[in-house]
């Protein structure tokens, strides 16, 4: 394995950009829970993209699921499921903040980070999403073994090699 193929797999690696992108969602999330529908409901109906009914369901559920996918991550509870949802919603970010930018051609405010950073517009907040991204593929591909500062380290090994691997 090549010095540039460990570095990749590292747990190291895994374990900075959990953390990176673990507070980052949690610094974005936490003070959504004040008011979801202003901060979370609200904020997703302005892209205009899903009608009402689903940014309903949408809007109340991401401040808790971003949440738990925060402390996955920062704890290395189910890393890999905690990656792959976060990857996912990057993925639906990023396509939602295209169609605004591109084809309703608008440069709305994103409402990602509310409090600070508030007046952080889609056209900006788009790069945190693909940057996201590659960072959320080496937590998935890294090191099955996560020796370094999580949770599965603690696991019974039995446990360890069962199915709980593949997302873990």
């Amino acid at each position: 394995m090549t010095k540039l193929t460990r570095f990749l797999k590292s747990d190291k690696l895994s374990f900075s950009f959990r953390l990176l992108i673990g507070a980052m969602i949690l610094y974005a999330e936490v003070p959504k829970l004040t008011d979801i529908n202003k901060y979370s409901v609200q904020s997703l109906y302005s892209y205009h993209v899903f009608p009402m009914e689903v940014v309903r369901i949408l809007g109340n559920m991401g401040p808790y699921i971003g949440i738990l996918i925060g402390l996955g991550l920062i704890f290395g509870v189910l890393t890999r499921l905690s990656a792959t949802g976060w990857l996912m919603m990057c993925l639906l970010f990023i396509g939602m903040k295209i169609d605004v930018i591109f084809v309703q051609g608008r440069i709305a405010p994103c409402g990602c980070f509310p409090g600070v950073l508030s007046n952080l517009k889609m056209n900006q907040s788009i790069w945190i999403d693909i940057a996201a991204v590659p960072m959320m593929i080496q937590v998935i591909l890294a090191n099955p073994q996560r020796k370094f500062l999580a949770a599965w380290s603690f696991l019974p090994e039995p446990l360890r090699n069962s199915w709980l691997q593949a997302i873990w």
